[in-house]
């Protein structure tokens, strides 16, 4: 498993040779390969078919590129450093909670993040109203509006914070994680070591950060010039900083989820990380739930078969929050409308 989009972005007409995306043989038995015509069908919401269900389709999918962007207008500390967010709720709170947090991924340009996490407000939104989830999302230190400068650990121990947060703003009763690119290997991270969080899906995440890890200051240098290390003194112990890298690995931290629930969803033309890493990563754990969109490239964010796959899976964690809720059985656990 590789993460090679440092050699993409130094160049982006040339592409690492590890990092060609691997064709339909490298995917695995069984795996849901979602075309690439427009989506037809249902988000699988409300007890329809799990893939795309029946004859009405993702009326709401749309809304995603909406031109209005919602703020983010919470904030809450990790480390000392003030970090941005914007928590969405249902319209109508249901008797059984559940929420999630959203992880953005790295930054593929210069401006400090702000593309990476702009858009993610909106999506926190359509969740919360199609769902009846509380779903958080925020900034990560360094990037954005957001106190501090970038690394691995860091961005980890900020998600750590993200759901204590969450969990203090919300009384909810379960959490989840969604996880874009760099995002998506930490959320798989932090539920390997946190079992407040019952289930993730992890959105074109590199199984490992073997070649970040590889070449450190190459890295540092791209931090600095998309604008999430701003401290020119910045890291105080390279050493350190660069250990990091090495020291998450997402596919050791999917064996440890057990039972929890883990969603891998990837675009079959990724060219930053491999599809071959959702495979990988998949494989780490016996109950995952692969899903490969067809033609789809790395930004899912914007595809709206991944959004009606995620909608649907957060619905199927929901349904099963509610029959494993006390009273479930007598009817007394009811499903936000």
């Amino acid at each position: 498993a590789s993460y090679g989009k440092l050699d993409r972005l130094a160049n982006p007409r040339q592409l690492h040779p590890r990092n060609r995306v691997a064709g339909p043989s490298h995917i695995r038995p069984g795996t849901a390969a979602i075309p690439a015509a427009s989506v037809r069908g249902s988000t699988g919401i409300s007890g329809r078919n799990d893939q795309w269900g029946g004859p009405h389709g993702p009326p709401h999918c749309a809304s995603v590129h909406a031109d209005t962007v919602s703020p983010m207008d919470s904030r809450f500390t990790v480390d000392s450093n003030e970090l941005t967010a914007h928590l969405a709720r249902p319209a109508r709170a249901p008797s059984v909670q559940p929420a999630v947090v959203i992880v953005h991924g790295f930054p593929t340009e210069a401006g400090g993040g702000i593309n990476s996490t702009m858009t993610m407000p909106a999506l926190a939104d359509l969740i919360a109203a199609e769902t009846g989830f509380a779903v958080l999302t925020y900034a990560s230190r360094g990037v954005a509006g957001s106190a501090g400068d970038f690394s691995l650990d860091g961005w980890r121990r900020d998600l750590v914070g993200a759901v204590d947060f969450l969990t203090a703003e919300v009384n909810c009763d379960g959490i989840w994680l969604i996880g874009f690119g760099t995002g998506g290997a930490l959320a798989v991270v932090v539920a390997g070591r946190d079992e407040r969080v019952r289930g993730v899906a992890a959105v074109a995440a590199p199984a490992d950060f073997e070649d970040w890890a590889r070449n450190p200051r190459k890295l540092l240098v791209w931090a600095r010039e998309v604008g999430v290390v701003r401290d020119p003194e910045f890291p105080r112990r390279f050493d350190r900083w660069a250990a990091e890298i090495r020291a998450v690995r997402a596919v050791e931290a999917a064996e440890s989820l057990g039972d929890r629930s883990l969603l891998v969803l990837h675009g079959s033309d990724d060219e930053t990380v491999p599809v071959f890493d959702a495979r990988v990563l998949a494989d780490a754990h016996p109950g995952s739930d692969l899903r490969i969109i067809s033609g789809a490239a790395h930004h899912l964010r914007h595809d709206p078969r991944a959004v009606a796959v995620l909608l649907g899976w957060l619905e199927r964690q929901r349904r099963s929050l509610l029959a494993s809720a006390p009273g479930a059985g007598n009817g007394n656990a009811s499903a936000n409308p």
